[in-house]
């Protein structure tokens, strides 16, 4: 006994003093020797049924195999029953394909195999029949954009691609331009790669963004329309008038008024530069109106110059009598040129530019100083011809007259003179003063009349009396008649 013991021990000995490479074929090829003898056995039986997942079923027409190694008889029909087997959450094992190969060394992922991809297979040769499983695992993209949002199995170890557009249209005005990938070998591009070696979950970063249509009259808005950031503030700008060519109509800033959509915050309506927080699709419009030039003028200046709105009444006014120098020279007003009204204050419609001018007369005074009167006098147009008179011989005081010599001011002695007004005129009557014989003669006439008569009727006897105690005769002397 101790010598066959001793004999075992030399062998040893002698192995163990092998090379290590001899020892590792030696033992390769005694693994391979006890692993592939059942299946070499089952090619000369018929055909070597298996399966890569243990957990799989396998059924042989229609009976289940007690394990993962069966055999099958030409003719026979074989069956794998599950189509996945879930080996944890969000990981499972997948039938991809039956592999058919007549060499068990043939490796399965080798092109030499022939692949049947139906769950079923009819044995037709003694083969090897592996039904071939894959592992996969979950991978789920969560994105703000629906549109890129999945779940999927993925082969373990695989490297997948991820790809997603630079941006993305959605509904109602509304895109998501990519940011980037929360993991990946390049996580800053929209092309990205990333090796499954577990469940995964990626994410792509989107920036949120909405149209802004900004409107307007042509010229008006200053903000172009575009896409803008989900939160964030837009500057509102917008020229305050726009002005016509010819300077007679203009459309001003009134406020931005927000025709479609909803917006968080509007500041500063009425100014033409505003700002407002975008949180979604949203139309502004800068809204104006329509103004027109009221010009009105006379000889004096402007006496109004104002844009009015469209539809609005607005009152022009020039006075009615402009006295440049006092009691000579004055200007009257007469109507207006552009308007169809006579009054000096006037209310319009404003429905287009108004460019209006009041009318006035140039008038001159005409003054004559006469103690007597005068025709003739006054404010009279410039350019007018006009008569002028004053008394020649007006009377005066009892028995004295004036008589008219002609005029301080103008040569002419009547005392009618017809004047070209171009100028203020001041005249003065010239007038000397004459005994008025006549009257001074019937004067003392009637007196002595009247003292005759008062004398004859009430103081004739006295005076009679008087006479003849004086020797006195009070008879007329009485003419002699020619004989």
């Amino acid at each position: 006994m101790s010598l066959q013991l001793y004999a075992w021990r030399c062998q040893m000995h002698k192995i163990l003093r092998l090379p290590l490479r001899t020892l590792l074929t030696s033992l390769l090829v005694l693994v391979l020797a006890w692993t592939l003898g059942p299946l070499n056995t089952a090619l000369a039986a018929g055909a070597a049924i298996s399966t890569t997942n243990p957990q799989a079923t396998v059924t042989v027409n229609g009976r289940i195999s007690g394990n993962t190694q069966a055999q099958a008889q030409a003719g026979d029909k074989v069956c794998v029953l599950q189509e996945a087997v879930y080996k944890a959450e969000r990981q499972r094992s997948r039938f991809d394909s039956w592999r058919i190969r007549d060499d068990a060394a043939l490796p399965l992922d080798s092109t030499e195999v022939m692949r049947v991809a139906d769950r079923c297979v009819d044995v037709s040769t003694p083969s090897l029949y592996t039904a071939y499983y894959v592992d996969e695992v979950l991978l789920e993209i969560r994105s703000a954009a629906p549109e890129y949002e999945q779940t999927r199995w993925v082969q373990q170890g695989q490297v997948v691609q991820l790809s997603v557009p630079k941006t993305v249209e959605s509904a109602n005005g509304a895109r998501y331009r990519f940011l980037r990938w929360d993991r990946g070998e390049s996580p800053q591009t929209p092309e990205n790669r990333i090796v499954a070696l577990e469940p995964l979950t990626v994410t792509p970063a989107w920036q949120a963004e909405h149209h802004i249509e900004v409107t307007g009259p042509e010229g008006g808005p200053l903000t172009p329309s575009g896409w803008y950031a989900d939160g964030s503030s837009i500057s509102l700008r917008a020229t305050p008038t726009l002005t016509s060519s010819d300077g007679t109509r203009r459309s001003s800033f009134v406020r931005w008024l927000v025709t479609k959509g909803t917006v968080a915050q509007v500041r500063d309506e009425p100014d033409a530069s505003s700002s407002a927080v975008i949180d979604g699709p949203a139309t502004f419009q800068a809204l104006y109106r329509t103004e027109y030039l009221v010009k009105a003028r006379s000889f004096q200046g402007v006496l109004m110059n104002a844009w009015v709105p469209e539809g609005e009444q607005t009152e022009i006014s020039a006075p009615t009598t402009v006295e440049t120098v006092a009691n000579e020279e004055r200007y009257v007003f007469l109507g207006w040129d552009g308007l169809p009204l006579a009054s000096n204050r006037v209310t319009v419609l404003v429905e287009g530019p108004i460019d209006a001018e009041a009318l006035f007369q140039r008038q001159f005074m005409v003054d004559v100083s006469s103690q007597f009167g005068a025709f003739g006098i006054g404010w009279r147009p410039e350019g007018e011809r006009t008569l002028v008179r004053v008394p020649e011989r007006p009377q005066s005081i009892l028995f004295f007259h004036r008589v008219f010599d002609g005029w301080s001011g103008y040569d002419s002695t009547s005392p009618t003179i017809t004047l070209t007004v171009d100028k203020p005129v001041h005249l003065v009557a010239i007038y000397h003063s004459e005994v008025d014989v006549a009257l001074l003669f019937i004067t003392l006439t009637v007196f002595i009349l009247g003292v005759a008569a008062y004398v004859g009727t009430s103081q004739g006897p006295a005076i009679r009396a008087w006479a003849a105690q004086r020797n006195i005769s009070l008879r007329l002397p009485t003419r002699k008649k020619d004989s």
